[in-house]
């Protein structure tokens, strides 16, 4: 099943990256490893090469993702096209569609569709959509290190002719917007202007266009919520509330992460 696959190989990657920032010699050795891991799960594995480190356990983990994520988007490709399709069992189970159009070799368009679905670069949909995927993935990881975004434009600068080199121009030009719109100080990054109730910041923090931000895979990230708590346009008791209500300390300074 890919979701295991994929959990195992993560494990592994994750063993293996803890093993080699506890043996690095100084901060400035762990932050290479953290950069050539993070470029390992774009698809970009020279930095590892470069630092020495055997990529086994990183190319099965980033190809163990892809799986998923075809899988992924092909489900949600079928259940979009399933009001089309006609219910049924049997060989009489047509879509409204085929039966428009007469008798066609049902068997030989399911091949093609299939191949199609699982080839990632004969789709511009596919492009766009695994560019996000990735562009919210980096996001999130550098929001949780709490990079500003001078940090990240020399981040993706670094992997930049790796990534056009594998995945081309289209790819890099959707995932350098969406990074560019969703990450604070981005230039096409913009805060939400008319957030003046509590319910508002919290539906807004629930927006799944939203989750790379206030999301991690551990729970919470407080220090994005925080923020918005801030910026929005409440009382201070209304704010308290808020606080309150995601686990936030007032006098926290640190605490990036809380559980949901």
């Amino acid at each position: 099943m890919a979701e295991k696959k994929y959990a195992d190989t993560r494990a592994d990657i994750e063993y293996e990256r803890a093993v080699a920032l506890n043996a690095a010699e100084d901060k400035r050795v762990q932050q290479a490893i953290e950069n050539a891991y993070a470029a390992a799960e774009m698809g970009d594995f020279s930095l590892l090469e470069a630092l020495g480190i055997d990529t086994t356990s990183a190319k099965a983990a980033y190809d163990a993702e892809l799986e998923l994520l075809v899988l992924k988007l092909n489900q949600a490709k079928n259940e979009a096209a399933g009001n089309s399709v006609t219910s049924g069992t049997g060989e009489n189970s047509v879509s409204s569609s085929s039966s428009k159009k007469g008798n066609t070799s049902s068997s030989s368009n399911t091949k093609t569709e299939t191949k199609k679905d699982s080839e990632y670069s004969g789709s511009g949909i596919y492009e766009a959509e695994f560019a996000t995927e990735m562009a919210n993935k980096l996001v999130s990881n550098m929001q949780a290190q709490n990079k500003s975004y001078s940090e990240v434009l020399d981040y993706i600068g670094s992997i930049k002719n790796g990534v056009i080199k594998q995945y081309g121009q289209e790819f890099w030009d959707k995932y350098v917007e969406v990074i560019s719109k969703t990450y604070p100080g981005g230039s096409g990054y913009k805060e939400p202007e008319h957030l003046s109730t509590m319910e508002s910041v919290m539906a807004f923090i629930k927006d799944s266009r939203n989750s790379s931000r206030f999301f991690t895979d551990d729970g919470y990230n407080l220090n994005a919520i925080r923020q918005l708590i801030n910026n929005a346009d409440l009382s201070e008791a209304e704010r308290r509330e808020l606080r309150a209500y995601y686990g936030i300390s007032i006098s926290s300074g640190g605490g990036k992460i809380g559980q949901m």
